[in-house]
């Protein structure tokens, strides 16, 4: 598909490149310590609780902030790779598919009217990504993904969880 094609194109450019690209830059200035710490204790104070007397240095919050970052990397790269099964999508549209995933994903976070953002990363999804594939294609690829992450929390859940058991069963019998 021709990116600019359609009357969807610049609507889609604005929505997968621009609006992520400020998202972003937001979002790392949000994760200043100042900002931050004055952002928790807010949100903290709000539910009647204490302000955090020590916070996460700069350097823990990069580093999380770093993890998060390649996690999303590669869970728009399974998803790029999904599509790229359907049609040919050059390797310069990785970024837009990543960006739209998360953005997609952030979406369903704050739909609270949807447990886990069920459905709301889909539609959206659905809305953003038919201009540069096939509308069955993202449909597919929205569904197979959501099925996928659920497999890995799930597979992950239950690995930790017998992992703690064992752990706890092994300081409860040298006690």
């Amino acid at each position: 598909h021709d990116p600019d094609a359609g009357p969807a194109g610049g609507r889609n450019e604005l929505l997968t490149r621009w609006i992520p690209l400020a998202v972003a830059a937001v979002s790392v200035m949000l994760l200043h310590p100042r900002l931050l710490r004055r952002m928790v204790n807010t949100l903290i104070g709000m539910t009647g609780r204490s302000h955090l007397i020590q916070f996460p240095t700069t350097r823990n919050v990069a580093t999380v902030t770093a993890g998060y970052t390649l996690t999303g990397m590669l869970h728009g790269l399974a998803l790029f790779l999904i599509l790229r099964q359907f049609s040919v999508l050059p390797l310069d549209l990785y970024p837009v598919v990543t960006g739209a995933y998360y953005t997609a994903g952030l979406l369903g976070m704050v739909a609270f009217f949807a447990p886990g953002g069920l459905g709301v990363r889909e539609g959206v999804l659905f809305m953003l990504l038919p201009v540069y594939t096939d509308a069955g294609a993202v449909v597919f690829a929205a569904a197979l993904m959501r099925v996928l992450t659920l497999t890995a929390e799930l597979m992950l859940a239950g690995a930790f969880g017998l992992a703690a058991k064992r752990s706890a069963d092994a300081i409860n019998s040298s006690s």
